[in-house]
Parts: C-alpha cells; sequence; structure tokens
C-alpha cells in the first residue's frame, strides 16, 4: 500500500474551482515533485492534505488512515509535516524555541504534569530539549541555537524551517517552494540537503518549486497543474518534452 494515496481531490472556493480531480500515490521513500504556474493550484493541494482546507470532494489515506476532516494537529501527529512558501518562523523566539515548540505535537506528559512540574514533565522536557539539540547539530545549525529567528540570513531561515518540520517525526515531508527567494548558491546547498535529509530520516518527500533546475535534478517523479487540472506526469525528461507543459508555462501554441 502507497504511503499516502489522493483520490478524485477536488476543491472550490465558493463558485471558483482550484483544483480538480487530483490523484496521485506517494510511495515510502520517494522525491516527488508538484510544478506548474502561478495560481495553478499547488499550494491549495498542500492545504488540503495537511488539514489547512477540507476538500468538496475527493479522498486522502496516509498510512491506511483517512485524513480528511482532520485538524492540522492531528495529521500532524500522524506523520506528515511541511514547509510554508512564506517562512512562518517565530521569529522572536530563538532558534532553539522554534524547534523544541514543534515537538509538542507528540508530547506525552498531561496538563496537570504541566502546571505542578511533575518529574514525568521534567523528563519529557529533557527528552525534548536533547532532541532539539541533536537536530539543530544534524543540520548544523547548532551555533544559532540561542539566536532569534528573524535575525538569521534567508537561507538559513529556510534551513530552521525544515528542522522544525523534521522535529515533529514525519513519514512525509513536503516543502512549498523552500528555494524561493534562495540565491544559486544557496540553492546548490538545498539541493544537497534534500537528498540528505531524505536518505538520513529515511522520508518520503514531496516538493513544490518554481526552481525547475532544482525540481528537474531531485525528483524521481513530477506531477504538472495548470488551472487546478493535471496535465502531465511523468519522470523529468518526460515533463521537460511534454508540449502541454510548455505551452502552460510559455503560453505558445502547440501544434
Amino acid at each position: 500500500m502507497p504511503l499516502c494515496q489522493i483520490r478524485g481531490l477536488t476543491h472550490y472556493f465558493g463558485g471558483l474551482r482550484a483544483v480538480y480531480d487530483f490523484n496521485l500515490d506517494l510511495e515510502e521513500g520517494e522525491l516527488i515533485g508538484l510544478i506548474g504556474p502561478n495560481g495553478a493550484g499547488k499550494t491549495t493541494v498542500f492545504n488540503l492534505v495537511c488539514g489547512v482546507y477540507r476538500p468538496t470532494e475527493g479522498e486522502i489515506r496516509f498510512n491506511g488512515t483517512d485524513i480528511v476532516g482532520l485538524r492540522p494537529h492531528q495529521i500532524t501527529a500522524l506523520g506528515i509535516a511541511r514547509t510554508f512558501q512564506n517562512i512562518r518562523l517565530w521569529g522572536q523566539r530563538t532558534v532553539l524555541d522554534n524547534i523544541r515548540i514543534a515537538q509538542y505535537a507528540r508530547v506525552r506528559y498531561g496538563l496537570l504534569d504541566a502546571f505542578f512540574h511533575t518529574p514525568r514533565y521534567w523528563a519529557e522536557e529533557k527528552e525534548i530539549l536533547h532532541r532539539s539539540l541533536e537536530l539543530l547539530d544534524l543540520l548544523d545549525l547548532k551555533a544559532y541555537a540561542y539566536e532569534q529567528a528573524q535575525n538569521l540570513p534567508y537561507g538559513l531561515q529556510r534551513r530552521v524551517e525544515i528542522a522544525r518540520a523534521l522535529a515533529t517525526q514525519p513519514r512525509l515531508l513536503l516543502l512549498d517552494e523552500p528555494a524561493a527567494g534562495m540565491n544559486p548558491a544557496e540553492i546548490e546547498d538545498l539541493l544537497d540537503l534534500i537528498h540528505w535529509i531524505r536518505d538520513q530520516f529515511h522520508l518520503t518527500i514531496w516538493v513544490i518549486e518554481h526552481q525547475m533546475r532544482l525540481i528537474m535534478s531531485i525528483c524521481e517523479r513530477i506531477k504538472v497543474l495548470d488551472f487546478g487540472e493535471t496535465i502531465a506526469e511523468g519522470t523529468p525528461a518526460e515533463i521537460q518534452a511534454n508540449p502541454r507543459v510548455i505551452q502552460a508555462y510559455l503560453g505558445e501554441e502547440v501544434a
């Protein structure tokens, strides 16, 4: 069984159809791309999978569980994490705090433990701190642990956001335009980082991206949306040669 199965996913905003009949199987360990012109519905698909929106129609199953109608924190607890088009770190908190907070989706102690600072509370807080520092070390961020997130360069903020998503211990990681705003050197680092994360954490990764060099370099399969509909799916080579994809991006007539 695929890790994630999406069938007939359709969503309307009022009378506007944003996504229509979207279908996808995500296998364990795959690195999949989702591309399309601005406004094609890509981020809407991610928002539907993460529970930000409830689909008008369709089915989303993750690890055999129907997740349609679940709230975002419930979906996160099941093992789906994401980053955002626009960085959404807690800017005035430290880098370490951003990573620690992300782990509370899986915390095991209760409200009374937190209120009375029981031994169970302290034991788990110690675990959370240890895991957070270990994750920052793995992603070469430990030197910035006590810096406010907003003070970091843009490329490092992106890396912190990815670290925060990994702190939730996902099995499926959704990256929404991770290269947005990066310079060429930062994009090179990001290419290596995404491959390393997939192998190090044994994840399935699904990427939305406008940087075609990045998407063609890292993805094994790519799905293309235009006006909410799938117009192509295949390997990077097949997508690059597809006349419908060329038309969608360049507005050229297809013979």
